[in-house]
């Protein structure tokens, strides 16, 4: 019976860009509904009085926790996301408010409406992700603490997201926060052009998804690197997407690490490393076109692994190692 050892496959997510003014769908209807300040007659729209006095309201020290849902809301109508946010992650921090938590996760802030310090950042990594020279940079930033802390300094669970805009369009969109494990992580997408960017790092792993863009959507040729500092494997990934789904010709190349190393560092150094490279395929419906092991061989691959079965997709040219998907059920 022939050996394959064995390289566990990385899924891929393709998120969308996030879009609109931010409110999520909230309503300001269920709050209190009453605040003293402005009466009588008022030039400015009944929104904007409503915001004025809660804003009065809250200077006072006054404050209900529906209060702040209330004005969060308003906020939300009027498209002042960042108010919006701040003023949610404060209701969440002081009451643990299930409905605050849940309509952050749905809001992005324009980066222009932030403070200078996040805005120069998130400008200087567009400017490293622009440049394949400047990539490792990219990984740098986003892999750091400091970037983390800057990024989501409020709360220790959720995500925080933001866009940046260059001449009315979105150049970059950046999520950061903590998955549902409660691992922190941060992930980036670069717009604009031919070609789409995602990187994403986690712990001590990164992905980084370069792909032809079709009216902003990832569709076509495809390079994806996973680079995993716990153990130094490092692999590239090359193929053809459609709808999220691999098809075609598929090629990789995997590095077996020799222990744990810094993400910055495999990235700069991955082109001198040694590789192991396999060929696959993938059917118009993304499922794989290779012939499948023996069932003894298998089954082997899947009880190593830890699932229940599994999928062999790559080859190397000798037919003695593979690649596979490990499926659960």
């Amino acid at each position: 019976m022939k050996k394959f050892w064995i390289y566990g496959v990385m899924g891929c997510v393709l998120a969308a860009a996030l879009s609109g003014c931010g409110d999520g769908g909230f309503s300001s209807e269920g709050g209190s509904g009453q605040a003293s300040g402005l009466t009588g007659e008022s030039i400015l729209p009944e929104t904007e009085v409503d915001i004025l006095n809660y804003e009065l309201k809250y200077s006072a020290g006054e404050f209900t926790q529906e209060d702040y849902l209330f004005l969060a809301g308003l906020y939300g109508e009027k498209c002042m996301v960042r108010r919006q946010r701040d003023l949610l992650e404060q209701c969440y921090r002081l009451y643990g408010d299930a409905q605050a938590f849940e309509i952050l996760q749905t809001l992005a802030v324009n980066l222009a409406e932030e403070d200078a310090l996040i805005r120069e950042e998130a400008e200087l990594l567009l400017q490293n992700l622009e440049l394949e020279e400047y990539m490792g940079e990219g990984f740098h930033m986003v892999g750091s603490r400091e970037w983390f802390d800057l990024m989501m300094p409020k709360l220790g669970q959720g995500v925080r997201n933001y866009f940046l805009l260059s001449q009315g369009q979105k150049a970059l969109t950046i999520q950061v926060g903590y998955d549902g494990e409660g691992n922190p992580f941060s992930q980036v997408w670069r717009h604009g052009g031919d070609q789409s960017l995602t990187l994403r790092v986690s712990g001590n792993r990164a992905l980084l998804l370069l792909t032809e863009a079709s009216q902003g959507v990832a569709d076509g040729a495809f390079t994806l690197w996973t680079i995993d500092g716990a153990s130094g494997e490092i692999r590239q990934e090359q193929g053809t997407l459609s709808e999220g789904l691999y098809i075609g010709e598929y090629q990789a190349r995997v590095h077996v690490g020799g222990g744990a190393g810094d993400l910055y560092d495999l990235w700069s150094n991955r082109e001198n490393m040694e590789y192991t490279s396999y060929k696959g395929a993938f059917d118009e419906a993304g499922r794989t076109a290779l012939e499948q092991p023996g069932a003894g061989d298998l089954t082997a691959l899947a009880a190593e692994g830890g699932y229940a079965s599994c999928l062999v997709y790559a080859y190397d040219e000798a037919k003695t190692s593979c690649l596979y998907a490990g499926l659960t059920e």
